[in-house]
């Protein structure tokens, strides 16, 4: 196919160059997101190659500077890379050679695309649109252009893949009237050329801009072979068109140049350069040769939030007027089909960096548009049927398996980033795969299954769900129930042998829209059956997800509609015809993970604030957390005992948490009032405080029924084991009176693993809490010397700017990958954080583990204390047996409150079995007590194939410290390479969360 698109003056937004790749998995950095450089091959990746220069790091200035105040700066040469010596390699495109200013880009595609790329970004990071415009000719079918066509300065953006094609045929025709108009405005201005206007306001003559237009055409061979009439014309724009501000860049994937083209260019870049891959030559002719240069690179992810900004900021070129083919009526050509940018989470305001919660607190009344994909112009398509406050309630989605679990996933999450789970719930059920393709773990969902056609049982759950909740809305009198949409993927179509399930989704549609129920049916196809028949008139909205050609019709009105690639969708609503539309991107499964777990906390956040009138952001943020789990605890179907252990030693927050989670309880009817009796108890069973002496534990129940009774452990006792009498006097009130009071128990760790130890009563009926520790002050100690730990906190470094101890706290964050060279760096590391890990805990309390290599054991120094009952492989034996024995510690203690710690100091790549693998399932992240993996292993670079051990430590939010130029590791937790570089002396990145920190680590 092949498309046209044009910017209009002002405001509108300018096009995108589409491309017909596979869409690439997205994830969020910066502003907004882009195509993942990780799903492009190998190849194409610059930053797989050693010192690659970054092109923000050459201009050496803040991009918010350069498109600043003095964006209208002058033409000026432009920055492409750096010699082998770092001095700066220039480009003069707008103002070289006047008799030759045009260029030629020359090699395998894999190499000249981020050059063609970073020219284009250094020269509109240069220059504003008012000095500089572009016109995008691609005949490829890769992503030279992606993103780059929501330049502001791009004035049109031509696509075919057919380089016979008639609209390229009228390229020419197209420049050399704008040649014409620009001839005229010099001539209205008394001024021979663009060189002489460009002079002319530099030295303060007021005229209006008229920007440089560069002509970028790619794979201009295959174009101007298959269009040789073309060529005459070209050339003569090629002699004339400098004169008034136009320019050519001509790309061709050969290595040599097309003949018709050699002739017209004054310069030339060839890729690879003399020095190898990665590199680029350029020849300046009658000037300058650089025989080998490294071209700068701007990441795709690091490249759309600055075109963003750009576009934001404007202005937008003028249009170029493009002729109408002779003799046909002057009608539009389809638009180009833009490649997005933002997933589906990122368009909605729920990316990682999004505040989908300002959204959420708006009235569910309020329309809300939920978006999801985009236009052939690059516009975002809403599916506004799907407001609460819109009058068409049911869908229809038809395609194949993926296809419309896409096009459901989509609309899901478009939902619950708009509404918050009080005004909007979900119900899933498929037939036979899950309606999203997986689950959802949002606070959103109140029914999730699938395979239901295989399990009569749990369909008929499903049925009866679907039924009770239409009757008891119906028979609700305050109306009050949030909006509910049921999404139905009934696999190929509605099951014959299951006739009730068409009739319960029937009434659903039939009665749901006076009650708050949406339904969304999913389909393989859609037939002529009565069940099909009665149902079709009930669905407002229709969405074609795939090439469905016997159903297109009944569908949406229309057979026969193209569908170029996997995401292209049309939506049938409200009147009119189905109109074209690119869905989204899945956000990556982690930008997923982390708007749910985001998801369920703002919406646990809202409930505490009605339930309490509280603050959430005001309250210390471990009395929250722990809030927020006994709240989710008591709304889940499993909950465990109300009674609970609090373990840490900062006994306000405690007393506060008590204070909260009693008034939480009163507030949902589980006690009368809630109030907090709180009193204090030595070890040998006296009261301290809150009461008499004389008080016995079951006077204490009396007096505290209807709320809750906090009792705070003094002491320990001085063998390390609380005398029986606690346990004894708590189990017959506990009988008694059940769970009225609620008895919350306050002990540090020591006293926590004591008492669960001495009396399996503790475990079974108490809910153990942890995070109430006090962080003390750390002393860093003399030079040199590791600090101790406290609880879990272990010293890794220290700042590499303030000197300050770097600590790392196994408590929250549960595992640690280490990367670097090979060599005794991080065996020395891997060492040192050993002793701090014995030194951290005493030994009842810890495990610690060490699988080393045969070639290379780990030497522990027999001195240091704390190191008695570490077991190391020794580098001998198999690895196999050792982590079968952490696994089944980790399972088996973990209740107890023991710690587990296994370091592999120095993982290879594998060829076979992984020993490591029984160990997955132990790194799910939330888990209180268990297993703990510093995984170091050597830098294997880009092109290595994934370590699953190494992907399941960044899904479970690990953080990782870089030692070295890495590859895989620095693409999963988003570490510059250029950061990387320049590590040296003991330096490294230590990566958490959102934070890159520099350290100087541990025995440097």
């Amino acid at each position: 196919p092949e498309t046209r698109s044009h910017l209009t003056p002002g405001t509108q937004e300018p096009p995108a160059v589409p491309t017909e790749a596979t869409p690439a998995a997205t994830h969020l950095t910066g502003l907004v997101d882009a195509a993942d450089p990780a799903a492009l091959p190998d190849a194409a990746d610059p930053a797989a190659l050693p010192d690659v220069p970054d092109l923000l790091d050459l201009l050496g200035t803040p991009v918010a500077e350069l498109i600043g105040d003095e964006w209208n700066r002058s033409p000026h040469p432009t920055l492409i890379g750096v010699e082998n010596d770092d001095d700066p390699v220039w480009v003069d495109i707008m103002g070289g050679n006047p008799d030759l200013p045009h260029g030629l880009i020359l090699g395998l595609r894999d190499e000249p695309d981020p050059l063609l790329r970073t020219i284009v970004l250094s020269l509109a990071l240069g220059h504003s649109p008012n000095v500089v415009n572009f016109a995008f000719v691609d005949l490829s079918r890769d992503l030279t252009f992606t993103g780059l066509g929501r330049l502001p300065h791009v004035a049109t953006a031509v696509h075919s893949n057919l380089p016979e094609s008639p609209l390229l045929s009228r390229l020419t025709e197209a420049l050399e009237a704008e040649r014409r108009r620009r001839e005229a405005v010099l001539r209205a201005v008394h001024l021979p050329t663009w060189d002489a206007y460009q002079s002319a306001m530099a030295n303060g003559r007021e005229l209006e801009p008229l920007p440089a237009l560069i002509v970028i055409i790619d794979d201009v061979g295959p174009f101007l072979d298959a269009q040789p009439d073309v060529i005459e014309p070209l050339s003569r724009l090629c002699e004339a068109g400098p004169a008034q501000g136009i320019t050519f860049v001509f790309r061709s994937p050969n290595d040599q140049p097309p003949p018709s083209v050699a002739s017209l260019v004054g310069w030339q870049i060839t890729a690879p350069g003399t020095w190898g891959p990665g590199t680029a030559s350029l020849h300046i002719f009658g000037q300058s040769v650089h025989p080998g240069f490294r071209p700068a690179y701007v990441a795709l992810e690091t490249a759309a939030p600055i075109v963003e900004a750009m576009r934001r900021r404007g202005p937008h070129a003028n249009r170029l007027h493009w002729p109408d083919e002779p003799g046909t009526p002057s009608e539009p050509p389809s638009p180009p089909v833009i490649l997005p940018e933002s997933d589906v989470l990122t368009l909605n305001g729920a990316g990682r960096r999004g505040t989908f919660e300002e959204t959420w607190a708006l009235p569910p009344i309020e329309p809300r548009d939920p978006a999801i994909g985009y236009d052939p112009d690059g516009n975002v398509v809403t599916l506004y049927p799907l407001d609460i406050s819109a009058g068409i309630p049911h869908g229809l989605i038809v395609g194949e398996t993926a296809a419309r679990q896409r096009a459901a996933r989509n609309i899901a999450l478009a939902l619950a980033a708009t509404y918050s789970p009080k005004d909007l719930t979900f119900a899933f059920a498929g037939l036979g795969e899950h309606a999203l393709g997986r689950p959802l773990d949002l606070p959103h969902v109140a029914f999730s299954d699938d395979e239901l056609l295989g399990r009569p049982e749990r369909l008929q759950s499903f049925i009866d769900y679907l039924s009770a909740e239409l009757d008891s809305r119906a028979a609700s009198s305050h109306g009050e129930e949030p909006g509910l949409v049921v999404f139905a993927d009934v696999s190929l179509t509605f099951p014959s042998s299951r006739p009730a399930v068409g009739e319960t989704l029937l009434s659903a549609a039939q009665r749901g829209r006076a009650l708050g129920v949406q339904l969304l049916v999913s389909s393989s196809t859609v037939e002529g059956t009565t069940i099909w028949n009665r149902f079709l008139p009930l669905l407002g909205w229709r969405v074609a997800a795939g090439r469905m050609p016997p159903s297109l019709q009944r569908v949406l009105g229309q057979a026969n509609l193209p569908f170029p690639d996997e995401r292209t969708a049309y939506l049938l609503a409200g009147g009119g015809g189905p109109r074209r539309l690119t869905l989204a991107p899945d956000p990556p499964e982690s930008a997923v993970r982390d708007f749910a777990r985001r998801a369920t906390e703002a919406d646990t956040d809202l409930s505490l604030r009605r339930l309490l009138g509280i603050d959430p952001a005001a309250e210390d943020e471990s009395v929250m957390r722990v809030l927020r789990n006994l709240f989710r605890s008591e709304r889940s179907a499993w909950r465990h005992s109300r009674h609970l252990v609090f373990e840490g030693t900062e006994q306000p927050a405690m007393a506060r948490a008590a204070e909260l989670y009693g008034g939480m309880l009163a507030a949902l009817g589980r006690l009368a009032h809630g109030d907090v009796r709180e009193v204090t108890i030595s070890s040998s069973g006296h009261i301290l405080a809150g009461a008499r002496p004389d008080t016995t534990i079951g006077m204490l129940f009396a007096q505290s029924r209807g709320g809750v009774l906090l009792i705070h452990m003094s002491d320990a006792h001085p063998d390390g084991r609380p005398v029986g009498w606690l346990g004894n006097g708590l189990r017959p009130s506990m009988d008694r009176h059940g769970e009225d009071p609620v008895v919350v128990l306050c002990a540090d760790a020591d006293q926590v693993l004591a008492l669960r130890n001495a009396d399996p009563f503790f475990t079974d009926q108490f809910s153990r809490i942890g995070g109430f520790e006090r962080t003390p002050p750390t002393d860093p100690g003399p030079p040199g010397t590791p600090a101790a730990g406290s609880g879990g906190r272990v010293r890794i470094g220290v700042d590499d700017e303030t000197g300050e101890p770097v600590l790392l706290d196994f408590d929250t964050d549960r595992h640690l990958l280490i990367s670097g060279p090979s060599g005794h760096r991080r065996a020395t590391l891997a060492r040192l954080l050993v002793e701090e890990i014995a030194r951290s805990r005493p030994a009842w309390r810890r495990r610690i583990y060490i699988l080393d290599h045969p070639s290379d054991p780990l030497p522990l120094d027999p001195g240091v204390e704390g190191l008695e009952r570490v077991r190391s492989s020794g580098g001998s034996g198999d690895p196999a047996e050792l982590v079968a024995e952490v696994a089944k510690t980790a399972r088996r203690w973990s209740d107890s409150g023991l710690e587990t710690y296994l370091i592999v100091t120095n993982r290879q790549r594998l060829l076979r079995g992984d020993p490591l693998t029984p160990l997955l399932p132990l790194l799910e992240p939330g888990r209180e007590h268990g297993l703990h993996l510093v995984l170091s292993r050597p830098q294997f670079g880009f092109g290595e194939p994934p370590d699953p051990m190494v992907r399941a430590l960044r899904e479970a939010g690990s953080p990782a410290l870089l030692m070295g130029h890495s590859g895989q590791e620095a693409e999963l937790w988003d570490v510059p390479q250029p950061l990387l570089a320049s590590l040296s002396g003991g330096r490294a990145v230590l990566a958490r969360g959102d934070q890159r920190r520099l350290i100087r680590v541990l025995g440097s």
